[in-house]
């Protein structure tokens, strides 16, 4: 009985919560914001923010001071629901905080890569402290790529970063690691699916497959179009995961372009709407797709653990807007432009 309540109260909990994103009329007033002054106040007056902005003077706060106490407030928000999430058994939840943990490597990894180590003070709810393996403060103050290594020693990333220690003389290959790092987060959560026996377990499956048949759509175009790299390169490089046949995707690594690349996306099942699909450039496509999904999920199923993921997608969705407004106000980018970065209807 506690496993239905706990499910019944994700779903009722996450579409409750949802309903205080930004709406069509929000993004229309931030977007006609012309300094972050006017997008903090904006937020602290008229949002569900108010309540994480309250304390703070729009008028000397520094953007990243912003985009630090948001980010605070989505890992709150997710936090309140991963209660309930493991208090019904679920793995799902597992799967956010090792994307959370994964977000962070990489981040500190960059810095690290771009010699501008520092120490991170990061407020991170309990939920996430008591649940992620890693020592963020210990990863901030690596000043070597073994120092880094070994600060994640006792998480199973540690081993994983320790194959790709880079030679005398070479950069850290991050884009390789971070291939490495979600494919290791996305091998956990698909044999935690394939090791239900519940209900969801199909709507799971397809969830995922449908997120990462456009991912490893749009890392084909990335690689054909900006780097020109062979169709082996390209094969090797995405996510071994989704629904799209070997052989489909095959032809799209060995396609002549991009064009032939969407063609053969909108002619398989997996590629259903591709046509129909708003979106601005094609990198979006595959953010754009998630957003999809995960908006009619939540909408429209009762798997809590598939509300659960598909309510952290969309906020993460309206945060990195936000940033984008932000952004956009801080460095007087034209209103049209900064429209074109937000995915929001």
């Amino acid at each position: 009985m506690a496993i239905l309540n706990s499910s019944g109260a994700i779903v009722a909990k996450a579409k409750a919560k949802y309903g205080k994103r930004l709406k069509y009329d929000d993004y229309k007033r931030l977007l006609d914001c012309k300094t972050v002054a006017e997008v903090v106040s904006y937020l602290k007056t008229e949002t569900s923010y108010k309540d994480v902005l309250v304390k703070v003077n729009e008028n000397s706060v520094h953007r990243g001071q912003v985009e630090a106490i948001l980010r605070q407030k989505l890992l709150y928000d997710i936090d309140s629901l991963c209660r309930y999430d493991m208090s019904g058994g679920s793995r799902f939840s597992a799967f956010i905080v090792e994307g959370y943990e994964v977000e962070q490597i990489i981040h500190f990894l960059t810095l690290l890569s771009a010699n501008r180590q520092k120490s991170v003070v990061l407020s991170v709810p309990t939920y996430f402290t008591s649940h992620c393996d890693i020592d963020f403060d210990a990863l901030a103050k690596a000043q070597s790529f073994a120092d880094f290594v070994d600060a994640l020693s006792t998480s199973p990333y540690g081993e994983i970063l320790r194959g790709y220690t880079p030679k005398s003389g070479e950069t850290i290959n991050i884009p390789e690691i971070e291939d490495a790092l979600y494919t290791y987060v996305y091998k956990q959560l698909y044999e935690a699916i394939n090791n239900t026996s519940s209900n969801d377990k199909s709507e799971l499956k397809r969830m995922f497959d449908n997120i990462i048949n456009f991912q490893n759509f749009v890392r084909i175009l990335r690689m054909k179009k900006y780097y020109n790299e062979n169709p082996q390169f390209i094969l090797k490089h995405l996510l071994p995961f989704g629904s799209i046949s070997q052989k489909n995707l095959e032809a799209m690594c060995c396609a002549e372009d991009t064009d032939e690349v969407f063609g053969i996306m909108q002619s398989i099942p997996q590629g259903k709407g591709l046509d129909r699909m708003r979106y601005n450039y094609p990198g979006e496509i595959s953010k754009r797709a998630k957003f999809n999904i995960s908006r009619n999920k939540l909408y429209y199923s009762s798997s809590p653990s598939v509300v659960l993921i598909s309510y952290v997608y969309l906020r993460q969705t309206e945060l990195a807007n936000i940033i984008n407004i932000i952004e956009g106000a801080r460095y007087s980018i034209e209103k049209s432009q900064v429209e074109q970065l937000l995915i929001y209807k």
